[in-house]
Formats: structure tokens, C-alpha cells, sequence
């Protein structure tokens, strides 16, 4: 086009163009808060509340559970500063254990953890989906795997 121009060659290198390693604080803290607490918070409010017996203790237990999920929070992003490399988990146990774990960590990731992460938040989207047409009792267990997998087909 008009007015563009080739990469510069000086001495057998061409200048390229380069991503900015810049992450803001608010894309900081919501891939953090995303990556710790996930979308069990959705979930586990009515079972903590059955088990606790009193809305007062449900609030402490999440208020201790929130603290201790600030913590990782926070652990996650002194690992980030720590280490400048890309792959976050990968590249965190590669340097604190070596590269048999990181691998090992890589692949059962990639096998099992992110499919079953996927499929679980599928879960919970097709219950929280078919909830309003089933008000006085639980939705069929065929609907919310259709939907579940209706979600999944549409993501991946």
C-alpha cells in the first residue's frame, strides 16, 4: 500500500514488530480473581449455607474462604513479577522444580484438568440455564447434559 514501507535490514537483522509485555492492574487482578476462584462461587453458596445452618457462620465461612483465596491471589501475582517468562503455570514450576515436572504438569493440564475445568463450567451454566423453566423441582438430568454439551460445542 501507499505509504508503507519494509521492515529496515541492518547487518543480517530485520526489525520486527513487537507486543508490548503490558498487563494493567484491572487485567492483572480479573485474570487472577478468574484463574483462582473460577465458577464455583456460583455453586457452593447454597451447599455452604445447608451445612453451616446460619446465614452468620455461611458469611464467616466465606469470608475466611475469600482471605484465603486473596492469599493465592496474591501469591499468583508475586510469582508473575518474579518470573518474566510466558506459560504462567508451566514456566512457575519449571523454574521452582525443573522441566520434568513442568512437563508432566503441561500435559496432565492439557489431558485432564482443562477439559474437566470446561466440562464442569458447562455443567453449571446448562443448571443455572434450565433453572427458570423448572421452578418447583430439578431440571432432567438428559436436558442439562444436552445443554452442557450445547455450551461446549459452542466454545470450542
Amino acid at each position: 500500500m501507499k505509504g508503507e514501507t519494509a521492515p529496515k535490514v541492518s547487518s543480517n537483522k530485520i526489525d520486527r514488530v513487537k507486543l508490548k509485555k503490558e498487563v494493567s492492574l484491572i487485567n492483572a487482578i480479573t485474570l487472577i480473581v478468574g484463574a483462582v476462584i473460577g465458577s464455583g462461587i456460583f455453586v457452593s453458596p447454597t451447599g455452604i449455607l445447608e451445612k453451616s445452618g446460619s446465614v452468620g457462620s455461611s458469611l464467616l465461612v466465606w469470608l475466611g474462604c475469600g482471605a484465603i483465596a486473596l492469599l493465592g491471589c496474591l501469591c499468583y501475582a508475586e510469582l508473575g513479577t518474579c518470573v518474566e517468562k510466558s506459560g504462567a503455570e508451566y514456566a512457575y514450576i519449571w523454574e521452582g522444580f525443573g522441566p520434568i515436572p513442568a512437563f508432566l504438569f503441561s500435559w496432565t493440564s492439557i489431558l485432564i484438568i482443562r477439559p474437566s475445568a470446561g466440562a464442569i463450567i458447562a455443567m453449571i451454566f446448562a443448571e443455572y440455564v434450565s433453572k427458570p423453566f423448572f421452578p418447583d423441582c430439578e431440571a432432567p438430568v438428559v436436558l442439562i447434559k444436552i445443554l452442557a454439551t450445547c455450551c461446549l460445542g459452542k466454545i470450542r
